[in-house]
């Protein structure tokens, strides 16, 4: 006969302070959680634009002119935007401008897209870590579906 000793499974009890802890962990990373997504969703449109529509033809875009620059510099500012059709996939395109002196460790455009009756249809958001002080960071959001007459409009540029 072998001496070798069997293996033995704990059955001791889960200590009830260590569970306590778990579970405040876990709720304040909830809360956290919840707080960034809010924030996210009530982003106000930093660009003040009018939805840019869809083009009809089936052919990639033109490009549209950049907006117009404001009389007040934000920090995170969307210089142009466009519609960008790759084979039949097709994304909203365009630059940010970073116009602090500090890195954002993220930085994401949030863009809303809407019928040809003016209803919203989707949602699509495009991120980026890391960017720099003065530098620019070229965006593109990929759509789930398109039709002649959309249109989009960013809703917001959020950035920590």
């Amino acid at each position: 006969m072998s001496d070798v000793p069997k293996e033995k499974k704990s059955s001791a009890p889960i200590d009830p302070k260590t569970q306590t802890a778990s579970c405040q962990a876990c709720s304040l990373i909830l809360v956290v959680m919840g707080v960034i997504f809010y924030t996210v969703l009530h982003a106000t449109n930093p660009t003040g634009t009018t939805p840019e529509p869809f083009p009809s033809s089936a052919t990639a875009p033109t490009p549209s002119p950049p907006s117009q620059p404001s009389a007040v510099q934000k920090d995170l500012e969307v210089l142009d935007t466009d519609w960008k059709q790759e084979n039949s996939i097709v994304y909203v395109v365009g630059t940010v401008a970073n116009h602090t002196q500090r890195t954002y460790s993220y930085v994401q455009v949030e863009i809303n897209i809407y019928d040809t009756e003016g209803n919203q249809i989707e949602s699509t958001f495009a991120n980026v870590n890391n960017l720099e002080p003065g530098k620019k960071w070229k965006f593109k959001a990929l759509l789930s579906e398109h039709k002649n007459g959309m249109t989009f409009k960013i809703k917001g540029v959020t950035g920590y």
